[in-house]
């Protein structure tokens, strides 16, 4: 048996705290199935965040340069029929933009409230195809 604490308020402090159950370490009392299910959810979460990231990273070639969003945006028009692109921002901003200037990283020309690509549509393909420099020169 112990000796008694020496003062009241540690007495008291002794008294209030409660018995390790017999058998079972204290470690163990701390892991319930609720944080179990926590730490299962937690880690699954982490590996699919960083499969995604590794997954993205392979795939994206971080670069796109002015010719290539000018070409694509212009393709997609003309694959659902438009020749004219619509720029939300443009419906904002017409009243101050001089009658006929760049938008869209200079792909684009905004003249008198309608956007229409600088490129002709086969340049794509033309700059592809008819090129005599290296494929890792082109752009």
């Amino acid at each position: 048996m112990p000796p008694p604490p020496a003062s009241r308020s540690a007495r008291r402090r002794a008294e209030a705290r409660p018995a390790a159950p017999a058998g079972r370490p204290t470690l163990l009392g701390a892991v319930t199935l609720p944080r179990v299910l926590a730490a299962l959810w937690l880690a699954a979460t982490a590996e699919l965040l960083v499969v995604t990231a590794l997954a993205v990273h392979e795939h994206t070639t971080w670069y796109l340069a002015v010719d290539q969003f000018g070409f694509l945006t212009f393709a997609h028009d003309l694959l659902h029929g438009r020749v004219f692109h619509h720029w939300p921002p443009l419906d904002a901003l017409a009243a101050r933009l001089l009658p006929r200037v760049d938008v869209l990283v200079q792909s684009y020309v905004a003249d008198h409230g309608r956007i229409y690509c600088r490129y002709p549509p086969c340049s794509a393909t033309t700059r592809r195809t008819s090129s005599t420099r290296p494929s890792s020169w082109r752009s």
